[in-house]
């Protein structure tokens, strides 16, 4: 992921906001993923902020989330990924 060609950035772009939680899988395996797509994009120079990233967290839940998800996005303050990751 070091190379910052074109064709990985922006494919490692639609993983991150394509990235969608599979309740199969922990709700930890999710957001350790979405991280982890936000590190290698800062790493090819991508600015990859905070807020990107809870942004993603929450519009990508599973719908069978919809009660948390519309709780978090109607909450005031700003949330920081570990808020957000915390609560789910």
């Amino acid at each position: 992921y070091e190379m910052n060609s074109r064709a990985n950035r922006i494919s490692l772009k639609w993983q991150f906001y394509g990235y969608h939680h599979d309740p199969s899988f922990s709700i930890e395996r999710y957001c350790t993923e979405i991280k982890d797509l936000a590190a290698k994009l800062r790493a090819i120079g991508v600015t990859v902020s905070d807020t990107d990233i809870t942004d993603v967290l929450i519009s990508n839940l599973h719908e069978t989330w919809s009660i948390i998800a519309s709780a978090l996005m109607a909450t005031k303050d700003e949330l920081t990924v570990q808020d957000v990751s915390a609560a789910l």
